[in-house]
Formats: structure tokens, sequence, C-alpha cells
């Protein structure tokens, strides 16, 4: 049986309140509730209210960048930011823990610390650092120009794409790899606090980074794989290129769907409906020409 269109608009309309109702609480109360109160059983936990509209490309279209060691990961992620003006760039090296946290794994032969496994990470105070940048949905009339991009997340570090809140808040992925001769001629050349102590590489480094490697590549079906001993200006239009798709992607294949569900159809008064849609749905990708 068909389903008229006054039909079909009161479906949409119920379930867009129950949603937006259900959101509003989740957000705007939740946080002043103290958290063993049964109402918190209701609600999954409120960064993830933050993260739903990243992941579904509302607010900021998130890219991943990670890797091996000193492969370019920063490199590219900052010259990235400096080519999307109105990006935001996050660095897991920002969240390692300090020496003297009881978390980290000490190297007994080495008496020292593996830093290349997760719990030589702050990852909570990573994600709470994502969450208040999604927080922030910079208005469609603030944007500098319409040939750039916009609203573009960068979010780079060695273990993202092994972290499942920052693998699944990324719709671009990248992992950039080397040879283990590359990647220790370019380690032996930097200096780490702390240092490296001798054998770390072999013991620690090279062996954590393949464990990684093969965890991401063996269950990420959409990451693409870069080669860090390419110029970096070839890697930087790699993914500028892949950007852009996005963006051609999202204009021509959901324009018909806000269409079909009516979105002008209820219009009042000649309100284009679907250009208020793109303030809170699109905004970055409608800055792409």
């Amino acid at each position: 049986m068909d389903i008229s269109d006054a039909a079909l608009g009161k479906i949409i309309l119920s379930v867009s309140c129950l949603f937006f109702t259900y959101y509003s609480l989740w957000v705007l109360v939740l946080p002043f509730i103290e958290n063993d109160h049964l109402i918190n059983s209701l609600f999954p936990p409120i960064s993830y209210a933050l993260m739903i509209p990243a992941v579904m490309g509302f607010c900021f279209l998130g890219m991943g960048i990670s890797g091996v060691t000193c492969g370019g990961k920063s490199t590219l992620a900052k010259a990235l930011h400096q080519a999307l003006p109105g990006s935001q760039i996050i660095s897991q090296d920002d969240y390692f823990l300090p020496e003297d946290s009881s978390r980290h794994i000490l190297v007994p032969e080495m008496n020292h610390f593996n830093w290349e496994i997760m719990s030589s990470l702050d990852m909570e105070k990573m994600e709470i650092a994502i969450t208040d940048i999604l927080s922030t949905v910079p208005p469609v009339g603030k944007r500098p120009c319409a040939d750039t991009f916009h609203h573009v997340l960068i979010v780079e570090g060695f273990l993202i794409l092994n972290y499942p809140p920052l693998l699944n808040l990324c719709r671009l992925k990248y992992y950039i790899t080397l040879t283990r001769e590359q990647c220790l001629q370019r380690r032996i050349s930097r200096v780490y606090n702390p240092p490296d102590v001798p054998g770390y590489f072999e013991k620690c480094v090279w062996p954590e980074y393949v464990a990684h490697r093969d965890k991401v590549l063996g269950a990420v079906a959409d990451v693409k794989v870069l080669d860090g001993s390419e110029d970096m200006e070839t890697m930087i239009e790699h993914v500028l290129q892949d950007l852009k798709g996005e963006a051609e992607w999202e204009r021509k294949d959901l324009a018909p769907l806000y269409w079909w569900y009516g979105i002008r159809r209820y219009s009042r008064n000649g309100l284009d409906f679907r250009r208020r849609g793109s303030r809170v749905h699109c905004v970055w990708f409608s800055t792409v020409k």
C-alpha cells in the first residue's frame, strides 16, 4: 500500500521529534546527573553524543593518518592543515603519559618503558580534546572562501587506527609504511625524550609496528596505504584528490536523497530546507568547487 505524502511527512516528523528529544536529553540534561543514577543506563557515554555528528559527516570530515614511526605522519598532517583553511588537527604524540605514570609497561632486560603500545598513551584525554573540537561547529557564513575545503578534522598518530573510537571517527584513513631499513635510518637521526636505549628499535619499535600494522591492514577494509619513502608533495596531492572525490560523491549522491525524503516538499513559506540542511549535514563538502 502506497503511503501518501502527508502520512510520510508525519512519520518523518514523529521520528525526528523523538530523536531530537532523546538527543537533547542526552546532551543537555545527562551531564548534570550523577554518574550512578539509573537514567545513565538509558544513554551511551556523553562523548559519543558529540562524536556521532562527526562520524555522520554533520560537523567535520574525520581524516586519520597513522603508520610507522618516522614515516612522515606529522609532516603530512601539518601540510594538509595548512592546505585546508578551517581544518583542525590533533596529534597523538601530545598524549603520551608522563614517565612516572604507573600505566607504563617496563621491558625488564632494557630497564626501559615500551612507548610503542597503547598503555603509553592517555587516550581518554585525547578523546576529551577531540570532543571539545567536535562541539564547536563553525557557522556556514564564516567560511573564508568557497573554493577551499573546510571543517576537516585531521587526527594523526601511530595507533589511532588501532583504537576503535578514533577509527570510527575517521572517514578517510591512511596508513604510512616504510621498510625496516628506511625506518631505522630515520629513527637514529632523531632525538627522543626519553632517548632510545640500545636494542630498543629491534626489541620494541619494529616488532610493535609490524603487529599494529598487520592488525589495521587485516581488519580495516577502507584504509589506504601510503609509501612513506615517496615525495611528500605526492602524498599531499594524493590525499587532497581523495578529499575532493569525497566531496563530489556527497554532492552528487546525497542531494537526491534529500529531495526524495521531502525536505523541500515540506518547506514553509518557500524556505529552502536543503540549504538549511547543508549547515548541519554537508558543511564541509558544500565548500568544494
